[in-house]
């Protein structure tokens, strides 16, 4: 699904962002992403992605393509304020959905290589077998069904569907149909007796024809070091903007984290971090110390000691070292896609 052509006609969000100072604009394009076009964001994505293949994954990737779709509603605005006439969008909210929908499309596409496969083989059948129909809902959705159900809008998750999806074993004719992808569709259409989602016919299906994707690990070296840009590598403002989103992202994770990142945050070169944020006015000793939980005089003494090994974080947090290196690592992988997200953007405004 591709974003649709311009029909000649602004929406009148964008209108409103012509008249917009410049001074007050970075502010105007935050709340259109955040009043408009989040809600639709949020809609599709947790749709798309709760029956993600890796359930562990699922909080991630949630967090991966909402990022990557932001940035790129974010670039068409800029596209359409530099040129309004050809990059005028009729339906703004629309266009978010498009963009939302192909976001996941291409992250299911490279995450998932055998869910695509499937996806792709299922929608071949579908607009070339006699039984089978796709159409588009009032929604802009794809569904798929029985030739005879073409139109029908409204797409159900039956009890049916959620036992299949839980209980594949139930259903007796799956180990069966296996070698047939045509019948074993079309049987279960008539089982479910409703059309479905694509993404929906997709995930029930992987699940009952046994489908598993291959997961990479990570590498625990490339979590335990974290990139900061450098006064020379970036201006003086952007290297603060970052080190106070840095900061705002760190005091979101849990306490444990918190600690168990903080007493040992390192930079790519491994020397310790945490005295930039002192030394940029971001936050000084005794707010680290209080996003800690410890006094300024406890903090005080382990300063200069700063960063410490596992063993004595582990010691100071009464777990064992692994659970500081795995709560350390979750932190840290969590810091990564929010922080890529953010330098891109960082550098879209600044275009």
């Amino acid at each position: 699904m591709e974003p649709a052509p311009s029909s000649g006609k602004t929406d009148h969000i964008l209108l409103a962002l012509l008249e917009t100072n410049e001074v007050e604009l970075p502010a105007a394009l935050d709340k259109v992403l955040g009043v408009e076009a989040e809600p639709v964001i949020i809609k599709i994505l947790r749709y798309r992605m709760q029956d993600s293949l890796n359930l562990s994954a699922r909080k991630n990737d949630l967090e991966d393509v909402h990022g990557e779709v932001v940035l790129l509603v974010l670039k068409r605005l800029q596209d359409f304020l530099r040129n309004p006439e050809e990059k005028a969008i009729g339906d703004f909210c629309k266009y978010v959905a498009v963009v939302t929908h192909n976001a996941c499309n291409d992250y299911f596409r490279e995450k998932y290589p055998e869910r695509s496969r499937l996806k792709n083989r299922l929608r071949y059948l579908l607009t070339h077998h006699a039984a089978f129909a796709v159409w588009e809902s009032k929604d802009q959705e794809w569904l798929g069904g029985l030739t005879q159900w073409r139109g029908k809008n409204t797409p159900i998750r039956t009890e049916k569907f959620h036992q299949l999806q839980n209980n594949p074993a139930s259903w007796e004719r799956s180990a069966i149909l296996k070698a047939e992808l045509a019948q074993f569709v079309k049987e279960l259409f008539l089982y479910l007796d409703h059309p479905l989602l694509l993404d929906d016919l997709v995930s029930v299906s992987s699940v009952l024809l046994g489908i598993q994707e291959r997961f990479p690990q990570s590498d625990p070296a490339e979590l335990e070091r974290l990139t900061v840009p450098t006064e020379e590598t970036t201006s003086v403002e952007d290297h603060e903007h970052y080190l106070k989103r840095l900061w705002k992202e760190i005091q979101e994770l849990s306490m444990n984290q918190r600690k168990a990142l903080l007493l040992n945050l390192r930079d790519s070169s491994g020397v310790n971090v945490v005295p930039l944020f002192s030394q940029a006015g971001v936050a000084g000793i005794r707010e680290i110390a209080s996003v800690l939980d410890m006094s300024d005089i406890d903090f005080a003494r382990l300063w200069k000691l700063l960063p410490l090994e596992d063993t004595k974080i582990a010691a100071f947090l009464n777990l064992t070292r692994q659970q500081v290196i795995n709560l350390r690592k979750s932190a840290r992988e969590r810091l990564a896609r929010r922080m890529k997200a953010f330098e891109q953007r960082l550098k879209l405004y600044a275009k």
